[in-house]
């Protein structure tokens, strides 16, 4: 059966604004209602987009809710809660490397995720040197899930700090913390690369799926050098994008592909996990130590992470021009099916585990 999407995606309203905000605006709102199945508020939006002058006609305009309607159907039984919450709206932010969404729309893929490298994260921790009363830092918190585990494994006579550049991670952090009833830990906004918190602060700095976010990953390593004290220890976690994927090869396959394709055009290295060694060395850490894993799921709520982080993503990769409004449905279709394949089984991208003490 013909799709008719390809023909009037909402993606090609942006073609007649150029790269114009108010057109991504819609194509992003427009794939939220696809999304959540709401074709109301697609046909709504795209009323707006009539009554704003735009040189969509109405009966093109009236195919693409048509049409996203059957985009909703392929994507409706995600086990995912609330997807609307999970869509970015780059039109809404100031432009970034992170291509993943912030704040309360994070939340769930990071407490997947949490599941999947979590139990890793702990071991590393309990491994590297970390004890109970120091001052430890988590660079790049984002809702503060690592944060918790710091301030936890450090006991009420130490003290966790979460750092992150975004205001909306840091709100969901702060409104985590407070739920779980822990003390001992705090937040602060700063930027990865200079915080602009005083040199020799802290006894462990830690960051996980950071610095392959960064267009300076090891400026942002040697601000880690310069926030420890003489002494202190780096904890970093980074992962390889491309290198996750599926036995035996399925759409799973694309989280590589389109992250892959996605990294040139952010300016980013979502393969820096391969390099974090010698990163560290060259940052002045000696004689760094390593370590690499890799998940594998064959079943179980952890293995939707491959597919939620596609979803979130969605944005930028159409934004990027790597796919249609009508090929993403169709992806995230074919992942959803693999995914609850359980003669499938999911990789997870590979974890590089680092640790090391500055010497001075």
């Amino acid at each position: 059966m013909n799709n008719p999407f390809s023909a009037t995606s909402a993606a090609r309203f942006g073609t007649k604004f150029g790269r114009d905000v108010k057109a991504r605006t819609i194509n992003n709102k427009l794939i939220e209602a696809v999304l959540t199945s709401c074709e109301p508020r697609a046909k709504q939006l795209v009323e707006q987009v009539d009554s704003g002058g735009s040189q969509v006609s109405r009966h093109r305009a009236h195919t693409s809710v048509a049409n996203a309607a059957v985009l909703a159907r392929q994507v409706s039984a995600l086990p995912v809660d609330n997807l609307s919450k999970m869509v970015v709206d780059p039109a809404d932010s100031k432009p970034t490397e992170y291509a993943l969404a912030t704040g309360q729309a994070a939340v769930h893929r990071l407490r997947i995720l949490d599941q999947v490298y979590g139990p890793g994260t702990r071991t590393l921790l309990q491994h590297c040197g970390l004890q109970r009363g120091m001052r430890v830092a988590d660079i790049g918190c984002g809702v503060g899930m690592v944060t918790r585990l710091l301030a936890d494994l450090v006991g009420p006579e130490g003290t966790a700090m979460g750092i992150d550049v975004s205001a909306d991670q840091l709100e969901q952090a702060r409104s985590l913390a407070k739920a779980s009833g822990q003390k001992n830990l705090s937040f602060f906004q700063g930027d990865a690369v200079d915080t602009g918190l005083p040199h020799g602060s802290f006894d462990l700095v830690y960051c996980r799926f950071l610095l392959l976010h960064l267009r300076q990953p090891t400026a942002a390593l040697r601000q880690m050098y310069s926030l420890l004290r003489p002494g202190g220890i780096l904890v970093c976690e980074d992962g390889d994008l491309t290198s996750a994927g599926s036995i035996p090869a399925s759409a799973l396959n694309a989280f590589a592909d389109l992250f892959g394709q996605l990294a040139p055009i952010r300016g980013v290295d979502y393969t820096l996990s391969r390099h974090l060694h010698r990163l560290a060395l060259e940052s002045g850490f000696a004689q760094p130590n390593i370590r690499i894993h890799q998940p594998a799921i064959a079943v179980g709520e952890g293995k939707s992470l491959l597919v939620l982080s596609v979803i979130e993503a969605s944005p930028a990769f159409l934004d990027a021009g790597l796919l249609t409004l009508e090929e993403l449905g169709s992806t995230v279709a074919d992942m959803r099916r693999a995914t609850e394949d359980k003669n499938v089984l999911a990789l997870m991208p590979p974890m590089t585990q680092v640790w090391a003490t500055k010497i001075s």
